[in-house]
């Protein structure tokens, strides 16, 4: 398994990939410092916090919107998944090869994510803004989230073999989280946040409904996976 996944990486990090990691991280960089600047000196050190943080869940739930769709979808398009000939073709199973190459997404868009979280703080952290427990508890939920729509793009690449098809959930990334409101998207209520008290996001859901979530959508496309015409 982890040759496979050394395997996919090599396919993975290629020279357009490269570039949509580094204007991520550039863009949450912006985004934090152009925050900090904007906010007005004479607002209370509370006021400044929440500022600072509803101006960057916002921006960093849009980036990573879009990285995730697109690293998840490109990736399984035909011209960028080609290699399957190779791999499956020297006795290697498919279910061996989609999970290893799941395993792999996961793992890139979780690292990239953590580093624009940790860019948020520190740059907070420069300017005196100190998020609270609560709001980066919320930044590390929105992760779970996330991670369900980069699912939904595999999956209408793998059915339909085109990356633009990718661009029909753009809209759900300015979907705006209100209390009590759950956003229905194939029958499933998976976003589950609602604004506190406080001004943070937070899950209404239980952490366990995702990860249960996460391995019926898996096995469902590993389904498809395994069904799919191949070209060689």
């Amino acid at each position: 398994m982890g040759k496979l996944i050394k395997c996919h990486f090599y396919y993975l990090m290629n020279p357009l990939t490269i570039i949509i990691f580094i204007i991520t991280i550039i863009g949450i960089l912006f985004f934090s410092l152009y925050s900090c600047l904007s906010i007005d000196e004479r607002m209370m050190t509370s006021e400044q916090v929440v500022y600072y943080y509803s101006s960057m869940f916002e921006i960093i739930k849009l980036i990573s919107f879009v990285l995730v769709i697109i690293l998840f979808g490109y990736s399984f398009t035909s011209v960028n998944d080609s290699y399957h000939s190779i791999v499956i073709g020297s006795k290697i199973s498919r279910t061996s090869y989609f999970i290893s190459k799941i395993i792999l997404l996961y793992s890139v868009f979780i690292f990239i994510y953590l580093v624009n979280i940790t860019i948020t703080i520190v740059i907070g952290l420069l300017f005196q803004i100190v998020l609270t427990p609560l709001m980066l508890k919320s930044l590390f939920q929105l992760l779970l989230v996330l991670m369900i729509y980069g699912i939904f793009a595999l999956c209408l690449v793998l059915l339909l073999d085109n990356i633009y098809i990718i661009f029909i959930l753009f809209p759900l990334s300015l979907v705006t989280y209100t209390k009590d409101i759950y956003f229905l998207l194939f029958f499933l209520p998976i976003v589950g946040i609602s604004e506190n008290a406080s001004g943070e996001y937070l899950l209404i859901l239980p952490t366990w409904y995702y990860l249960f979530l996460y391995l019926i959508l898996n096995i469902v496309l590993l389904c498809i996976f395994n069904k799919k015409d191949l070209p060689y």
